[in-house]
């Protein structure tokens, strides 16, 4: 009998340790998406000012520079984004988020080719087709961590 007792009362510490620690990897996931999600709105809003552009070839080449500058930092952060460690439940989320940064660095090289390179509707498409499967990528994470449902576009 007091075997079992001090069995169960390791059992119940065990839990309680497992929960604290699930808890605390969940929470550690949040800020880090939390933060990443951050990062993704001032880099955001750092391209949205890009509106002054001068028809002159050195207002085109600074508007180009901060742009292709502000799209590396993005890919900077889908590249900490596809590193985070994903508690045992959501594991299979981090093919996801390597996917997120594949397409992302994909896409920062085609825009990089279109608007240092030669200029075609094209390149710029293709860099906005995985531009966009990036951010889908995330999007389905952020679902699936809120407990929704993802939808398909």
């Amino acid at each position: 009998m007091k075997k079992l007792a001090v069995l169960l009362l390791i059992c119940v510490m065990l839990t309680g340790c497992s929960n604290t620690n699930k808890n605390l990897d969940m929470t550690r996931l949040h800020d880090e998406i939390n933060e990443f999600c951050d990062n993704l709105k001032e880099i955001d809003s750092a391209i949205n000012q890009i509106t002054n552009v001068t028809a002159d070839e050195q207002g085109l080449k600074t508007a180009t520079d901060t742009l292709l500058s502000n799209l590396d930092l993005l890919k900077d952060e889908f590249a900490k984004f596809s590193n985070i460690d994903f508690p045992t439940e959501y594991d299979y989320l981090e093919k996801l988020a390597d996917e997120a940064y594949d397409y992302m660095t994909e896409a920062v090289n085609a825009y990089r080719k279109t608007y240092r390179d030669n200029y075609t509707a094209s390149m710029e498409e293709y860099a906005s087709e995985n531009y966009k499967r990036a951010y889908k990528r995330v999007q389905i994470i952020i679902d699936v961590l809120n407990g929704k449902e993802p939808t398909p576009q």
